[in-house]
């Protein structure tokens, strides 16, 4: 049988040498064990930032796609808009911790690994600009309708008032003084009744149908319109009526 040969040390010097030289090799390997457990954490941690990321690009563009179809109001849409970019933002940082931790995982990899972790972090990236860039244009675009709302809303509320102010003066009979200047000057008045009355009625025309076209609370709209509308044609067929009263009257 082959004995086996032990090291011969010369003295105590050699041996402490040696069971240096071993602690330092066991805490190398601890150490390297330490390290190759936080990459793989670190790792872990990365793939599932992506993960979470893609997911939430892939739902929010879902989202997006739902909140057009839906039959809110534009002041919800933009609400629904506003909380989705808030959401944005909060991905966005989450893509900047994972960029982080792809960039230390990087320095640990080859350069093969380097350009995955680049080329993913990056259509990720793009993805995420996408999708903000499409919710703020969305946004835009119904803050745009909302501030044209507004404006027509604004119109209809002082056609109606200014019916409200004058239906009950243009009903009524004029008293008129037995002069023809005080006839002349009642005929004007109803001219410039009647010429109102055309431009109110215009407005509210055109008013209505951009209501239509915009598909803001049209029904409630359209309802209110007709009726004053109706309102105006009585009134327009009454100074017709008076305003031949009135011919008469100076012709007399």
């Amino acid at each position: 049988m082959e004995s086996t040969h032990l090291p011969a040390f010369k003295g105590k010097g050699d041996l402490k040498a040696v069971m240096k030289d071993q602690d330092d090799l066991i805490a190398h390997i601890e150490a390297q064990i330490q390290r190759l457990r936080h990459l793989l954490l670190l790792q872990q941690q990365f793939m599932a930032l992506v993960t979470e990321i893609t997911n939430f690009i892939i739902k929010y563009t879902e989202v997006v796609k739902e909140i057009e179809k839906s039959g809110v109001t534009v002041e919800e849409k933009i609400k629904r808009y506003t909380d989705v970019i808030s959401r944005i933002q909060e991905c966005e940082a989450q893509l900047a911790t994972a960029m982080d931790k792809g960039s230390r995982i990087a320095d640990e990899g080859t350069v093969s690994d380097r350009n995955s972790i680049t080329e993913q972090l990056q259509s990720l990236k793009q993805q995420l600009q996408g999708l903000r860039r499409a919710v703020e244009s969305k946004r835009a675009e119904h803050e745009l309708t909302l501030a044209e709302h507004k404006k027509f809303a604004a119109e209809l509320d002082a056609a109606f008032a200014w019916l409200h102010d004058k239906e009950t003066v243009i009903k009524s009979r004029p008293l008129l003084e037995t002069s023809s200047m005080s006839v002349d000057l009642e005929i004007r008045r109803h001219e410039v009744n009647s010429k109102s009355i055309q431009s109110i009625m215009r407005s509210i025309f055109l008013c209505s149908m951009c209501f239509k076209i915009l598909s803001l609370h049209f029904r409630s709209w359209q309802e209110k319109s007709i009726a004053s509308f109706n309102r105006l044609l009585e009134l327009r067929k009454l100074l017709n009526t008076t305003m031949g009263y009135l011919q008469h009257l100076l012709r007399s």
